[in-house]
């Protein structure tokens, strides 16, 4: 807290007289209390239990609350519990969470609750204890009704040791055996099913009994309800003691060394001697209500369950606390001083001065009124041990311890902010009007310096060092006074300095705190950025062990300097401070190496005897899982896990893969101090930097296969216990599956082969569309060549038959042999005539099909055959064949060869029948020409023109020409067509 900018206002404004008194009080304990106020669903607490994700489970008379540090999550009978007061309760081997109430037992094991009749009808119970053994039996303590065991779905009545003797106590010994008290009989073990004596007691009374047993290797510790606390040691009694209270309620062993039980005005902690060390109450920070129920956790925190006031939490600190409850007049504690006894002075900035006693604990009231009615805004001690100080009202004050004296300062009303004494016993005062030197019984001004100053070390032999609001200055007693050029910025508003070795600390308001090596010129800071808690710092101190401490505007921390910078060690409420502010230069080292610090919530402590070497671990949960904000659909899950019942197999659609996790690192020691880091693997290549945001989203993934992990990290750095891992995929759209992309690409083959084919129809099309306009061209050309050639070689003919005819008239008489050579003229030109018939035929568009080809080849045999002594017999095909079309040189070529063939035989055969046939075969066309002639031998003939002529011909229209002749045999002249 810096003083100066508001303690002048603050003395005109309060003006109020706060008289030094009040009853001395003991030191206030590290409890924290959580209530109805923090989400505790009822305040009497029954019984406190732990799960294996360190959550702590609460039984009360309103259900059963699961807190993980920070939140309570209740079950009820909505839940599924059978009873809503719950009196007991426990954790098996297994994790499972068993329940004692009125109704029954009921056990959750992070799915559902299970209730288990006992098999007591119509009654109501009041479980006093349940536990699990070694062998994982359940047992379950009802002390009117007594013991029971779970068997199959059920609790039956497991018969005691002593027939007729109530059971009042239970629990498990090292070795896992159940231990029970028999009442006025003594305790007994039982395992494997069998009861034996474990050892005798001293509570034969009617009305005492033991209420409570408690267990740590071979020692048993028992409490009964007359308040009799006994030690036993291998079952023989080894030490007792009777606590000064009506009535005990609970019994916990915290560790080796200390046992605390519970009564109805709050907790008595025992050493294993049962020597009482301490008392909790409301005095000590705990209540003086009944504590119904002690329970220490897997970090070693102790959990105090009240009978109206909930539940409260003890974490053993390194920090002391001190404010008015322990008898301090206010809680801004401006300054610390020390006397020759080592006792602590604290200055009171509300009105009112304190001494602290270590030897007694006890912090007591010191008068100062007859020379003051306000508080104080700084305090120091000089060599000799007295006690100077500055007030609220300007004065300053200097107390041997049994006399105060008044130092005057002028002008009046300067208001001192710190004082400070060097090694010689100078006395230096940093105030609102520059500074002062003090000598004895008198303060002089420095001349000629007028900065307000806010702290003052010595710089050399010869000058002091003054932290002012613009910069720093040295000052000489002589009067002189000259600002330093540092490498930090010139206008710095400093608070406070320290030397360390060559490097010069200031505490700054706004730059955090900075180091200027004195020898190299370097200088570096430490803010918030490199982890100072926060930029305002008011205090500094190098203690006997070199360590540096600051006190921040909402911290305390240790910083060790190293070559480059900084190191800081936090400490929050897991080591007992509470985040206070710090006042300015209120900061001492006592006796003992503790550091003390005035705060506005009181003095703090610091016993580094007692600080932990490690902080305790946090488990990481993933409390949630949310798609596009929402809970996922039921449908892209198969189930949900036990405990925090996240989707399991969980796989989102495409369209949903926006994804979102909310987590938690279960720390009962200090939830406010834990940060995460986290990764997706999939996504990211590593691990994120540490934040203290507990949730993260992750937006448009892409399809495949993840795992989110998050890990939780204690203030110290230590990581969680565990690393929480969520699995999850995101479905692969249609589109993006390797069957689409193989459908594709079919469809992109299809498409070209489609493409290719209607590239290639509508080219056939083309082709076809031209040659029919071939065709038609073709067929006018032979229509016209048809008609133009029978037009000339008629006309030709008919002339050369004419120009005969003339010729034979005019010849007169001459003789045979030239009329011989006029008739074959006439011959000539008719045969002339004929042969160009069958051209003209072919040219004739009409005559394409198989049906006119074979008329036109019969034809032809007729006229051949005509007038000789040959029978031509020619079998045309049916009128289908009209139907088959062949090529213009199929047709002409075909008649060819048959027309020769048919000549042969005329000429050669000397046949006197020939057949010409047309049939079909399963490729094509066969025609037959057989004639009954001599034959001849084919071997002799292969060489001959005219057969050469006819396989020419049949090669053209790709036609097989077989001849089959035997000499007497006739010859069979075969040629077969491929259908067109």
């Amino acid at each position: 807290m810096n003083s100066w900018g508001n303690g002048i206002l603050k003395s005109l404004l309060y003006g109020i007289a706060i008289a030094a008194g009040g009853n001395a009080a003991g030191q206030r304990f590290p409890f924290t209390r959580f209530d109805t106020d923090k989400g505790l669903a009822q305040s009497q607490v029954q019984g406190i239990t732990q799960d294996g994700q360190q959550h702590l489970w609460i039984a009360t008379f309103n259900g059963v609350d699961r807190f993980d540090g920070k939140n309570f999550t209740h079950y009820s009978k909505a839940n599924g519990l059978s009873s809503g007061t719950v009196t007991a309760i426990a954790t098996d081997a297994a994790g499972r969470i068993w329940m004692g109430t009125l109704n029954g037992i009921t056990a959750y094991d992070g799915q559902k609750m299970m209730n288990y009749p006992v098999a007591v009808p119509d009654t109501a119970f009041l479980f006093a204890a349940i536990t699990c053994d070694s062998d994982h039996h359940i047992y379950a303590l009802d002390i009117a009704k007594g013991l029971f065991q779970l068997s199959g779905k059920r609790f039956e009545p497991l018969p005691g040791p002593v027939a007729g003797r109530p059971v009042t106590a239970m629990t498990t010994d090292g070795d896992g055996g159940l231990l029970v008290n028999v009442h006025r009989r003594g305790i007994y073990r039982y395992a494997r099913q069998q009861w034996t004596f474990y050892a005798a007691t001293d509570s034969t009374s009617r009305g005492v009994f033991i209420f409570r047993m408690a267990c740590l290797g071979n020692r048993l510790f028992t409490l009964t309800n007359t308040n009799r606390l006994t030690a036993y040691i291998a079952a023989v009694p080894a030490f007792r003691a009777v606590l000064p209270v009506i009535n005990s309620k609970s019994l916990c062993i915290i560790n080796d060394t200390t046992i605390w039980a519970g009564t109805d005005k709050g907790v008595y902690a025992c050493s294993p001697e049962l020597r009482i060390r301490q008392v909790f109450n409301d005095k000590t920070g705990l209540t003086s209500n009944s504590i119904n129920t002690l329970y220490k956790d897997a970090a070693g925190n102790v959990w105090a369950g009240s009978d109206g006031e909930g539940l409260f939490r003890y974490t053993a600190s390194c920090f002391t606390h001190y404010d008015k409850q322990h008898g301090l007049p206010g809680n801004i504690v401006m300054g610390l001083g020390r006397d020759k006894k080592n006792g602590i002075f604290l200055a009171i900035r509300e009105g009112g001065l304190a001494r602290y006693d270590p030897a007694t604990q006890v912090v007591s009231p010191v008068d100062y009124s007859r020379f003051s009615n306000y508080g104080f805004n700084c305090a120091a001690s000089d060599t000799a041990g007295r006690l100077w100080l500055g007030t609220l009202d300007g004065k300053l004050l200097r107390y041997n311890g049994r006399t105060f004296t008044r130092i005057p300062l002028k002008p009046d009303g300067v208001f001192v902010n710190s004082i400070f004494f060097d090694a010689q016993g100078t006395g230096w005062l940093a105030t609102t009007a520059g500074c002062y030197v003090v000598n004895r019984d008198t303060a002089a001004a420095l001349p000629g310096f007028t900065q307000l100053s806010k702290s003052v070390i010595p710089w050399d032999k010869q000058t002091m060092l003054a932290a002012t609001i613009n910069g720093l200055y040295r000052l000489r007693i002589n009067g002189t006074a000259q600002k330093i050029n540092t490498p930090l910025p010139a206008d710095i508003d400093a608070n406070c300095l320290a030397s360390y070795g060559s490097c010069l600390l200031i505490g700054t308001m706004q730059q955090g705190l900075c180091a200027w090596d004195t020898v190299t010129g370097k200088s570096f800071a430490c803010t918030v950025a490199n982890g100072l808690a926060d930029n305002q710092v008011y205090s500094i101190l190098i203690d006997r062990r070199n360590r540096i401490w600051c006190g921040t505007g909402r911290a305390v921390q240790e910083v060790v300097l190293t070559a480059n910078g900084f190191q800081v060690k936090k400490f929050t409420v897991a080591d007992g401070y509470l985040n206070a502010e710090n006042n300015l230069n209120a900061i001492l080292e006592d006796q003992k190496g503790s550091i003390w610090f005035g705060t506005t919530h009181g003095a703090f402590v610091y016993d580094h005897t007692q600080a932990r070497a490690t902080m305790t671990r946090p488990f990481v949960v993933i409390k949630a899982v949310r798609s596009d904000g929402q809970p996922p659909d039921t449908a892209w899950y198969t189930g949900v896990s036990a405990w925090n019942h996240l989707p399991q197999s969980l796989r989102l659609p495409y369209h949903h893969r926006d994804i979102g996790f909310s987590f938690l690192g279960v720390h009962l020691s200090d939830p406010g101090a834990v940060a995460y880091r986290y990764k997706l693997e999939g996504q990211d290549t590593g691990f994120s930097p540490l934040t203290e945001q507990a949730e993260v989203q992750y937006k448009n993934l892409e399809p495949g296969n993840y795992t989110f992990l998050v890990q939780a990290i204690a203030a110290d750095g230590t990581p969680s216990a565990n690393t929480a891992d969520f699995t999850f995929s995101i479905a692969t759209p249609f589109v993006k599956t390797t069957a689409f992309r193989l459908l594709l690409l079919l469809l992109l083959l299809l498409t070209g082969v489609g493409l290719q084919r209607y590239l290639t129809a509508r080219k056939a099309r083309k082709q076809r569309a031209l040659e029919r306009m071939r065709k038609e061209e073709q067929l006018i050309i032979r229509q016209k060549t048809a008609e133009d050639f029978h037009d000339e070689m008629g006309n030709k003919l008919t002339r050369i038959t004419v120009l005969a005819d003339i010729l034979e008239k005019k010849m007169g008489n001459a003789g045979a042999a030239q009329y011989a050579l006029v008739q074959q003229i006439r011959d000539n030109a008719r045969q002339l005539y004929s042969g160009t018939r069958d051209i003209l035929w072919t040219l004739e568009p009409g005559n394409d099909n198989l049906y006119e080809t074979c008329r036109r080849i019969c034809e032809t045999g007729n006229e051949l055959f005509q007038h000789t002594a040959i029978v031509f017999n020619c079998e045309i095909p049916p009128p289908v064949c009209r139907d088959t079309f062949f090529p213009i040189d199929y047709s002409r070529n075909l008649i060819m060869i048959l027309k020769e063939g048919m000549t042969n035989v005329l000429r050669h055969a000397e046949a006197t029948r020939v057949t010409l046939s047309v049939t079909t075969a399963a490729t094509g066309f066969v025609f037959t020409l057989q004639d009954d002639g001599k034959g001849f031998e084919t071997d002799a003939v292969q060489k001959g023109k005219g057969l050469h002529n006819l396989r020419n011909r049949a090669a053209r229209i790709h036609a097989l020409l077989t001849i089959v002749s035997d000499k007497g045999g006739g010859t069979c002249l075969q040629v077969t067509v491929k259908r067109p």
